[in-house]
Parts: structure tokens; sequence; C-alpha cells
């Protein structure tokens, strides 16, 4: 998933680029605009102990210190504290802003840091968060006293009545020294609280008085500027990007289209970033490869046997990549031995160029064949062009298919206008596949898109996936040339039945496709689309079919 996150940021960089064109430059304007703000600091010294525990001497389970500091903290921004402090800055004419408290790390000390328009602000309002966490823990500190003094009359009480009781049963006994230590002890401890509150002590010292920094704290050099300015803005462009793309809710996955349609996924075709074009061109390994998987599924899917006529067809947006995949189930039925005539179109926006090598005249009223430079099928226009007549445009295009299935074994009819649809093209075949385009198609119109076929003119006979891949690169590009130049320049050594070794060949034999239609015309020699140009001819002439 996250890779198909990957692939729509790169496939819509060009969009992104053009949303970050306005926005960086506000962005930058309002970081290098922005009112100065200061900081002032004040450190405090914090006590973790407890005056219960100091003058009673008793134990309370333990706490880490650094935790009991952070709890401290925690109370310099606390409610009380805020109402205290906002008393005295109301007195003084200014408003409370943010105000931080941090425990510093394993000590006992905390920053307080409070922000302002001006140092002179920012130093007030740190100094009246410090003076009121004080008076806080003063008035905290001598609740805690009271409550103790109140504990300790009751237990002066209890020592009198025990000392008395003691002292009855007889002068001078162990009971009555043990009684008058107990109160003792509790009169002591009485006068020390009382004395406490006289002089009410705070547990908090403070260490360092507020002081703001001359140079305000969110200022920014114009090249840190531009440089957050461009990373916030391209996460804000990236995340509107993909929030626009689950909207419109394109398919990513080749699991997706199995989820959508019950028809099988024949194969899967790689194009370029550039254009609807088959990776490598007509002659790549690659576009070989996917030629064959298209062609194998479909013959899979038929029971064995190609149909003679097939619609390749796609929603209108992916009509490109519906040329793409025709001349691909084409090239793989051309590869096989077979007589392939397709019956397309260029959409706008594909980077394949059918035009013929001979460029016949137009003929009225019937069609005119021609071979494609690059290729090794027939082709003919869907619609009516200068030079030829679309067989779309025919009085009666199913009998013209049928004329052309005489001379042709698989007719591939991929036609590139989004006016003419599936239902109205169908009953011309025997076979209807459809293109989706990963990353393109949306998964709601290509589900209704199906939807429609299927109730209309039947099942689907399957699905052709386009995915798109990076181009190799010149460099790689030369490799691979090197390393296939190199393999054909190879001599190959044959032994004898006698075991003496013949001569080396410049290369293994070529491989014999049979004679047939399907074989490539040589130099000078004709076929059923006129003499094949000569060697000397084919540098000359410009290559009009080559994939850009």
């Amino acid at each position: 998933m996250f890779g198909s996150y990957l692939f729509i940021l790169r496939r819509r960089l060009v969009n992104i680029v053009v949303l970050m064109l306005p926005l960086v430059p506000l962005a930058f304007l309002y970081l290098s605009s922005r009112p100065p703000v200061y900081e002032s600091r004040a450190v405090l010294e914090v006590d973790t102990g407890s005056l219960t525990e100091v003058l009673l001497g008793v134990s309370r389970p333990y706490e880490e210190p650094v935790r009991r500091v952070a709890s401290i903290a925690e109370i310099v921004t606390s409610r009380p504290v805020d109402e205290i402090a906002a008393s005295t800055l109301a007195d003084q004419g200014r408003t409370p802003k943010r105000v931080r408290a941090e425990p510093r790390r394993a000590s006992n000390y905390i920053d307080i840091k409070a922000t302002g328009s001006t140092p002179n602000e920012a130093n007030g309002i740190a100094s009246a968060y410090v003076f009121a966490f004080f008076e806080h823990q003063t008035s905290e500190q001598q609740e805690e006293l009271e409550q103790l003094e109140d504990g300790l009359l009751e237990r002066l009480e209890a020592a009198e009545r025990q000392l008395a009781a003691a002292t009855a049963e007889g002068p001078g006994s162990p009971a009555e020294a043990a009684a008058a230590e107990n109160l003792d002890s509790t009169t002591r401890l009485l006068q020390t609280v009382r004395l406490r509150q006289d002089i009410p002590p705070t547990g908090v010292t403070l260490q360092s008085a507020a002081s703001a920094s001359p140079t305000p704290s969110n200022e920014l050099s114009p090249v840190l500027a531009m440089l957050l300015s461009l990373v916030g803005v391209f996460f804000v462009a990236s995340g509107i990007t993909l929030l626009l793309e689950l909207i419109r809710d394109a398919i990513r996955t080749r699991d997706e289209v199995e989820r959508l349609t019950p028809a099988p996924v024949l194969g899967e075709i790689a194009r370029s970033r550039a254009g609807s074009a088959p990776v490598g061109g007509p002659e790549g390994s690659g576009h070989r490869s996917d030629s064959r998987t298209v062609r194998l599924g479909l013959l899979a899917r038929s029971g064995g046997s190609l149909p003679s006529s097939v619609l390749v067809t796609s929603l209108p947006d992916d009509l490109a990549d519906s040329l793409l995949a025709a001349v691909t189930l084409a090239e793989g039925c051309s590869d096989s031995g077979q007589r392939v005539l397709l019956v397309a179109d260029v959409p706008s926006g594909s980077a394949i160029r059918l035009q013929p090598v001979d460029r016949p005249s137009a003929h009225a009223g019937e069609l005119a064949p021609a071979r494609v430079d690059g290729y090794r099928f027939g082709w003919c226009p869907a619609t009516s062009t200068d030079d030829h007549v679309g067989l779309l445009d025919l009085p009666v295009p199913k009998r013209a298919i049928e004329d052309l299935l005489a001379s042709f074994d698989v007719v591939i009819l991929a036609p590139g206008t989004p006016v003419l649809s599936p239902a109205d093209l169908s009953y011309l075949t025997e076979a209807t596949v459809v293109v989706c385009s990963i990353g393109r198609t949306h998964g709601r119109r290509f589900s209704a898109f199906l939807e429609l076929i299927e109730r209309d003119t039947g099942p689907v006979r399957g699905v052709i996936v386009t995915l798109p891949t990076r181009a190799p690169s010149t460099r790689a590009r030369r490799g691979i040339l090197r390393r296939r130049s190199a393999k054909r320049a190879a001599p190959v050594v044959r032994t004898s039945p006698s075991g003496s070794r013949e001569a080396p060949s410049a290369g293994p034999a070529p491989r014999d496709r049979g004679p047939g239609p399907a074989s490539s015309p040589r130099n000078g020699d004709e076929d059923r689309y006129g003499p094949a140009p000569s060697s000397d001819e084919a540098r000359r002439a410009p290559a009009t079919g080559q994939v850009r």
C-alpha cells in the first residue's frame, strides 16, 4: 500500500509542483513577517520531601525523585496557579500567554518559560507565575501544617490522659515514665509546628530570576525560512494530492482489478512514464514478454483457440492504453505465426505512431490495409483519414471484417474515439477484452463499465492491465545493446560426428519461422502489402513507426 502511494506522488509530481508554485511564496512571506516572540526563563529548585515526613519522622511509599519533580512542575501550570498569575497580570494590564514548566533531567530544577511580544512582557509573565507558584505552595503547606497541628493537639490530649491514668496507678512506675516522655515529645512537636506556621516554608528556592533573551525566539534566517516553506508546502501539496486521489477512487493494484470483475486478468503491460508506449519498443525483450503473456492468457481463456476477431476497449480516459494493449496483442499473435490485422486509431496522448511505409492512396468504399514500419502486422484505421477509408465508416462493418478474415487469421479492433461505445461495436467481434490502467482507471466507473458490457454483449473475455514503470536510462540501454551485440558476435564451434571441429560461425543460426505470410519479407520480395523496401532504402527512410 505504501508503494502505491509513492507511485501516486511520482505520477502526480507535476501537479504537486504546480500547486507549490503559489503556496511557497505565501509561506515564505508568512514566516518572514511574523511578529517577534521573546522567551523568558526562570529557574526554581524544589524540595521533594514532605513536612509531615520531616516533622513526624514517618516514611511514605518510595517515589522516584524525577517523577516527584515532574509532578511539582505540573503544579506550575495548574488552574489554581493560573488564576493567581492572571489576577497579578490583570493588575499590570497584561494578559498571560503560553507558559511552560519543564523539569531538568536528573535534578531538582524546574525551568519556567514564558513568551511575550517584548522582553519586558516575557519577564513580567514569567515572574508572575513564579510568585503565583510560591503563593500556591505556601497556602498548601499552611493547610498541611494546620492539619498537622490538629492531629498533634488530639495526640497531646491522649498523652495527658495516659499520664493521669499512669500516675493514679502508682507514682514512679515505668508506665508513668513512658507516658511522661510521650507527653514531652508531643509538646515539642506541637511547638515546632506552631513555629513553622509563623514562618511557613515553601520548599521552593528561586535559583535564577526571569530573564529574556534580546533575540526573538522565532527569528529565522531567509535560507531557513525558504527551506521550511518548501518542505512544509511539499507535504501539504502531497497530502492534498493523495486526498484527491483517494476521492477519485483510482485502481492502484492488480488485486483491486480482480476484486472488481470475475473476468481473469490476461496479462500485464508495462508502459513508459512519458506516454502510453511499450517499454523498450516493439523490439524490446520486455515488450515481447508482455505480448506473449497476453496472447497466452487470451488463448487459455478462449479454450485453446484464439478468436478470429477481438475488440479491445476501455474507458474514454484510457484509450491510449487501449491502443497499447491492442498493439501488444497483435505483436503476440504475429510472433506465433498468425496473420494479424489491427484496425485502430491513434488517440491523443499515445506515443505509438501507426504510419504506413508505402502510404497508399485512398480507395472509395474499400479498405486499404498497409504494412507499418517497425511492426509485423497489417493495419488500417477504424475511422476515415485523408489516406484511408475507416472500417467503421463502411456501410456494413461486419461484412468487411468477414471479408478481411479471408486474408487474415485475426482481426483486432481498437477504436480510438470515445463516442463509440462497446455495446455498439461488440457485435462485430467474437470476443471483448477490457483494458484497465493502474493509477488512472476509476474503480466505480470501471465496475459500471464492465456491468454495462456484460449486460449488453455478454461476459468479458478478459482484462489487460497496464502498469506504469520507469523507462531504462540511456546507460542501461547501452549496456543491453552491448550485451546483445557481444552475444550475437560470439563464435559458435560445432563438432562433427567424426570428432573434427568445423569453422566457427558468426553467431547462432537464425530461427526459421517457416513459410507463410507471417514471415517478414526479405529485400526485394513481395508480401500481400506490396514489395518490401531494400535495406538501403530502409536506412534512408524516416522511422515513422518507432515508439517515442
